[in-house]
């Protein structure tokens, strides 16, 4: 005798399943709304992110106009050699802006640390005094004091759109320009291989190809478009004639990207030191030729759509797009060549 099961029911009736095109109906609206989603989302990670930047910068800004209140003057670009023939990589500090600044961003433990910021003909209690010696004095990364404390990572130096720690061509020790009337060179130092040198994606604006003097008898040339952070500048904000809301102060850079023939990758290629760089020129404008948004290590660039994030001599941060002309960066980027100039016009 077969004997029947009862069915349960809920609520009179029993329960359907859903069918295999009502399924992929589901994910197919699913996978629209993340598509939707996806991009706001990644958006607003990088409004975080740009905000953040923008952050770092100011205090970069607001650091050096606090060294000025202290000493009467803006920290050095740079302190490199005296001559303007080539690099000469001994026989003097090489440090660059940034660590100058150390106090002025809670970072007052390692600047105690830095042997070469200090003349030692010049009392400890005020190593400041006169922090560009002259004569024979050690590079930064040979003495062991200012190695170790090279090798901090400070996150308030960094952009959160980018990682400087991931370059594989190197990381820059110091930036130079030298040369004499019209001509000048950008060179640059960098340790190869891996290595755990602290980075920075900030760096100091030099102006058109920063301290490249005139011969006797020369004219032009590209010191007129000097700017506030050059080769042991020593300049005060009131040397700024341009005009401290017109003139650029601290820049994004983030160090090119390795090339594949023509084209770039993703890889980036180079970084930069915090201990050491500084005085980056604009004589090269935003964005390389390969590619409508390539960038090279010799030009300030960032990560961030739309441009590059700067800090102004006043303290204010303004982006500058890709699209910026040439001769309008370049006089932006200069603190005294004459031409009161925004990005505006």
């Amino acid at each position: 005798m077969i004997r029947m099961q009862s069915q349960r029911k809920v609520g009179g009736k029993a329960r359907a399943a859903f069918t295999l095109v009502e399924l992929l109906v589901v994910i197919a609206i699913i996978g629209v709304l993340v598509a939707l989603l996806l991009p706001a989302v990644q958006a607003a990670r990088e409004a975080a992110r740009r905000t953040q930047c923008t952050n770092n910068l100011k205090q970069l800004g607001l650091a050096a106009q606090n060294f000025h209140d202290t000493y009467g003057r803006l920290p050095p670009g740079y302190c490199g050699t005296s001559s303007f023939t080539g690099p000469g990589y001994s026989n003097t500090q090489w440090l660059g802006t940034i660590p100058f600044l150390l106090p002025y961003v809670e970072q007052q433990a390692m600047f105690d640390l830095i042997q070469t910021v200090k003349d030692p003909m010049q009392p400890t209690s005020n190593p400041l005094q006169n922090p560009w010696p002259t004569g024979s004095v050690p590079v930064w990364w040979g003495l062991a004091s200012d190695w170790t404390v090279a090798q901090t990572r400070v996150n308030a130096f960094l952009c959160p759109s980018t990682n400087p720690y991931s370059s594989t061509g190197g990381t820059f020790a110091l930036l130079h320009t030298y040369g004499l009337d019209g001509s000048g060179t950008l060179t640059g130092g960098y340790f190869g291989g891996s290595n755990q040198i602290g980075r920075t994606s900030y760096l100091s604006v030099g102006g058109g190809l920063g301290t490249i003097p005139l011969s006797a008898g020369a004219s032009g040339g590209w010191q007129q478009f000097a700017g506030p952070f050059t080769n042991r500048s020593v300049n005060n904000l009131a040397a700024v004639v341009d005009g401290t809301s017109n003139t650029l102060a601290f820049g994004e850079a983030v160090g090119g990207r390795l090339m594949n023939g023509t084209n770039q990758t993703k890889q980036l290629e180079y970084s930069y030191s915090w201990m050491g760089c500084g005085g980056m020129p604009s004589a090269w404008n935003l964005r390389g030729t390969a590619a409508p948004f390539s960038h090279n290590w010799y030009q300030f660039s960032s990560e961030h759509p739309g441009g590059v994030l700067f800090a102004y001599c006043d303290g204010s941060v303004r982006n500058v797009t890709w699209q910026v002309d040439r001769l309008v960066f370049r006089y932006v980027s200069s603190m005294a060549e004459g031409q009161i100039t925004t990005l505006n016009n």
